[in-house]
């Protein structure tokens, strides 16, 4: 079974979880979106993941899926993202996917963490004042690493069945 993991990654965490993903489903194919765009048709699962910030989806997992959107519909696909406040991912996943991808794909979030180190210049200051309202509202927000392995396990079993 061939297996794509493509992903974008602004700090790291998305990153992580994109290697993760790739690690639970052996043989795929590794690849960040800022480097290449990978012709999906090769590919029986393609796995596609992004950040959100301020509400959208990263503009290059949002690019790959509309441009690839004709040939991701007659795949096995999913789609994750790594979000801050996981309660408002089924708002994000709505209101940055195609339609048709969005009816189609199997999503998940992984939560999220604001991480300064992974940063540089202006998004490194931003997460930092983030961090300090959050830390001064009570608000905390939660990363979530262990829904991967049940994950790739639902788009190997979904892809099994087709």
């Amino acid at each position: 079974m061939n297996i794509l993991v493509a992903y974008s990654s602004h700090t790291g965490v998305t990153r992580l979880c994109a290697e993760s993903l790739a690690n639970h489903m052996p043989g795929s194919t590794l690849v960040d979106l800022s480097k290449q765009r990978p012709d999906p048709s090769a590919y029986d699962i393609v796995v596609v993941g992004g950040p959100i910030r301020m509400g959208s989806l990263d503009s290059r997992v949002r690019e790959y899926l509309d441009g690839c959107a004709p040939i991701l519909t007659k795949k096995t696909l999913g789609i994750f993202i790594c979000c801050g406040y996981d309660e408002k991912s089924g708002e994000y996943f709505e209101s940055n996917l195609p339609d048709s991808l969005a009816e189609h794909a199997l999503k998940a979030s992984f939560g999220g963490k604001l991480n300064p180190e992974g940063a540089k210049g202006l998004d490194r200051f931003m997460i930092k004042l983030m961090l300090k309202s959050a830390a001064k509202n009570g608000e905390t927000m939660a990363f979530y690493p262990e829904r991967i392995p049940e994950f790739s396990a639902r788009l190997i079993d979904s892809a099994s069945l087709s």
